[in-house]
């Protein structure tokens, strides 16, 4: 299946699907705006498709309103630009896709829109930056939110946590994404520091650092 088979171009120009349910679809590739130009989908739900042999890249230009992904299984990566229109949006499933990249473009991020996203019930590799991170629906337990203004604040020499943790070393990569907030997955249990991560984890949680 191809996006030109499933778009439809309206009277103001611009390219939509509305009301769709897709089950267990198989798109070329999923690249979007790309050169349709303005793109929105509207009460659609993905639902275990797959996207073979390309890959799924969402720009700006593209609005999703009350869009669901069930299991969109994508290659690598789901890869988000964070300037994307999400609204009401929920991305979820315990295999696909492997991993959810939402990145902050060239533009200032955590600018405030209207904004909901839920990835509670996703349980793969996450990352997400440059979006206002009190608008995602997400799982505390293993989707962590990184705030500079509280890790500027923490006392690390009383925390005893090094500058090369993978906490700090996630807030330095919110920094550098020119956020001020993020959403970060655990790391990974086959790391070697993995246990100390998580013990470190339980720290800054109780001192409020990371929540």
């Amino acid at each position: 299946m191809t996006l030109d088979s499933i778009l439809t171009k309206c009277d103001s120009g611009v390219w939509h699907v509305d009301g769709a349910h897709f089950e267990r679809e198989t798109f070329h590739d999923f690249h979007l705006p790309h050169r349709f130009g303005a793109v929105e989908f509207r009460d659609t739900h993905f639902d275990r498709c797959s996207v073979s042999p390309g890959s799924c890249m969402l720009g700006r230009g593209l609005t999703l309103r009350s869009v669901r992904f069930t299991d969109f299984s994508c290659g690598d990566a789901m890869h988000i630009d964070a300037r994307v229109e999400m609204i009401d949006v929920t991305i979820e499933g315990s295999r696909s896709p492997r991993m959810l990249w939402i990145r902050s473009g060239d533009e200032p991020a955590d600018l405030i829109r209207e904004f909901s996203l839920d990835v509670s019930r996703y349980e793969g590799e996450l990352w997400i930056d440059g979006v206002p991170i009190g608008q995602v629906t997400r799982n505390p337990q293993t989707q962590i939110a990184v705030d500079l203004n509280r890790f500027d604040g923490a006392d690390w020499d009383a925390l005893a946590i090094r500058g090369l943790s993978y906490w700090r070393m996630m807030a330095k990569k919110v920094q550098a994404s020119g956020s001020r907030q993020g959403i970060v997955g655990l790391p990974s249990p086959s790391g070697r520091n993995y246990d100390t991560s998580m013990s470190e984890l339980e720290r800054l949680r109780s001192e409020g650092v990371l929540y």
